[in-house]
């Protein structure tokens, strides 16, 4: 019975949405080119090297050589295998649904068991430096000392929820990893078709609510009704919102729960994981609310002036903000390819002779 009306429910609001955008399909329309903008200029170059180096890491079988140090801090600090240390550092660095790609590519290769995949995936969520330091600090609040702020409290916070999961740890046979092929000359190719893939879903929900974000601010709903909503809607738009008008600490709120937008990205990787959805959500919201508490004490610690009450922001790229690690990252890429090729290239010689 419960199944069905369920059922029913999400039918029909399936069938309003639809009803919604076709009614506003300027808005809507209007709302998907500015977040077509976004994917062009922000998301796609700051996740698509993180997600590369990501699979090509898991597909080549690196995570496997973890050292003893990182063994035992996992061991004693999450109650995990030594691999969760990596992919922890990888989502605070890489943005948000790169932990959950991780995990659910750890669970399916044996090296998580499902317990452990599904308690790393409730804290394996972040903005990443790029997008919290340039683009929130330095755009949206004209402090990148603000930015660092942000970025810590968001990551302790993190690796406080990641603590707290060692309660919910189960006695259990350590995971055994499924042994990698010796042959790692296609792992880069395999590597860039998920990465693609991926990011061509991550792209279509950035479209989907960006133009839901339009479609809310052309409406008739009282103002602070559709600011609420923008800003838990999406992360970007929702927190150059939240910038102009509310503290520093209600923006770690947002980066630290993520947004719906980034809820439906990573969702198809909670369902591999079985982690149910009302179980991340409340595990967020727990997150959220203590990434503020931090960025309040941080604040009083170092005190920094924003440009809380702007009256414009706008986001635009520049050559200084170009991230560090994603510079790395493509570097790196580039090299994998480039020994790839050489490995190819040695093995149609060999053919050959």
């Amino acid at each position: 019975m419960k199944h069905t009306i369920k059922n029913k429910m999400l039918a029909a609001a399936v069938l309003a949405a639809a009803v919604l955008f076709l009614l506003r399909a300027p808005d809507a329309a209007a709302g998907a080119a500015d977040a077509l903008r976004l994917c062009g200029t922000a998301v796609i170059p700051s996740m698509l090297p993180f997600l590369v180096i990501t699979a090509y890491m898991q597909n080549a079988g690196v995570l496997s050589g973890s050292g003893r140090a990182s063994a035992w801090f996992c061991r004693h600090v999450f109650r995990q295998p030594a691999a969760a240390l990596y992919i922890w550092s990888m989502s605070m660095i890489g943005g948000f649904p790169i932990g959950a790609k991780m995990t659910a590519s750890a669970l399916r290769g044996g090296e998580l068991t499902e317990n452990q995949a599904r308690r790393l995936a409730a804290f394996c969520i972040g903005g990443g430096p790029a997008f919290i330091v340039n683009t929130v600090g330095g755009c949206f609040l004209g402090s990148r000392k603000a930015g660092w702020i942000l970025l810590s409290a968001c990551c302790l916070a993190q690796f406080a929820a990641g603590f707290l999961t060692r309660f919910f740890a189960k006695q259990e046979p350590a995971p055994r990893p499924i042994p990698k092929l010796q042959n790692r000359s296609g792992a880069l190719t395999r590597s860039v078709g998920e990465a693609g893939g991926i990011l061509l879903s991550v792209c279509c929900w950035v479209l989907v609510f960006g133009a839901l974000s339009r479609i809310v601010a052309g409406s008739a709903l009282p103002q602070e009704a559709k600011l609420w909503l923008t800003m838990v809607l999406e992360v970007t738009n929702g927190c150059a919102a939240a910038a102009k008008r509310f503290p520093v600490p209600i923006l770690a709120f947002l980066l630290s729960f993520g947004g719906f937008s980034v809820h439906a990205q990573i969702l198809p990787f909670l369902e591999e994981i079985g982690l149910p959805y009302r179980r991340f959500f409340a595990v967020r919201v727990c997150g959220a609310s203590l990434a503020a508490v931090i960025t309040a004490g941080l604040l009083r610690v170092f005190p920094c002036e924003t440009q809380t009450f702007a009256g414009a922001v706008e986001a635009i790229p520049r050559a200084s903000a170009v991230s560090p690690p994603a510079s790395v990252c493509f570097l790196l890429m580039f090299a994998l390819m480039i020994l790839e090729l050489a490995a190819r290239a040695k093995v149609w010689y060999d053919i050959k002779e």
